[in-house]
């Protein structure tokens, strides 16, 4: 959970550093040789067939999450873009997804969540909130760069640092300082409630802890 609020803004971050008005020069993330690129193009393509290769010969079921399959059954007008940006939808998606890939080999779950962030910017970014999410990119890129860590290895680097806690909320505190980002209300009131959802969490811990 507790990297649930910047995996996004970091990836986007990432992203920002191949353009060349990205923040830095010196900080271009590893090119992957085309070998590869075309190896995992492969892997992607042959991994979804109504169903998902989760490792060698198992392939899983891809199901929604329940309350979505409820709303579904029970709301003949019912849109799912209207959960793009609701807290409640992508926690329970969060949960949901983790239990489905629990037993998938690594770069399966790559897979899977690359093709997830995809969707998500077709669905709900695409024509509506790219200028929000280019001002979260940069900006994000520029907070890893001041704790000297390139975007692309941000979350890699904090994940099992002893001052993760620590960085989170100098990553959080940079982020919400100076310029704020041209986003519409439903995009920031997204954040506001994703913040709140992990400060209840625990009565004692702050969010960077859970």
């Amino acid at each position: 959970m507790k990297f649930l609020l910047i995996a996004c803004c970091v990836a986007l971050a990432a992203a920002a550093m191949e353009r060349p008005d990205g923040p830095s020069d010196r900080c271009q993330k590893p090119e992957v040789p085309k070998k590869v690129m075309r190896m995992m193009k492969r892997k992607a393509m042959n991994s979804f067939r109504m169903k998902f290769k989760c490792s060698k010969g198992n392939w899983i079921k891809l199901t929604p999450p329940e309350g979505m399959m409820e709303k579904m059954i029970k709301d003949d007008d019912f849109n799912p873009k209207e959960l793009c940006f609701d807290v409640q939808a992508h926690i329970s998606a969060a949960k949901h997804v983790a239990g489905l890939m629990k037993d998938c080999d690594p770069i399966q779950k790559k897979i899977f969540m690359h093709m997830m962030m995809k969707k998500f910017f077709e669905f709900c970014i695409k024509g509506e909130h790219e200028q929000c999410f280019m001002d979260i990119g940069r900006k994000a890129a520029v907070c890893s760069m001041k704790q000297g860590i390139c975007p692309h290895d941000f979350l890699k680097a904090v994940k099992n640092d002893d001052e993760c806690s620590a960085k989170l909320a100098t990553f959080e505190q940079c982020f919400e300082s100076g310029e704020t980002p041209r986003c519409a209300k439903v995009v920031v009131d997204f954040y506001e409630g994703m913040k709140e959802h992990l400060d209840d969490i625990d009565d004692e811990a702050s969010r960077h802890d859970v």
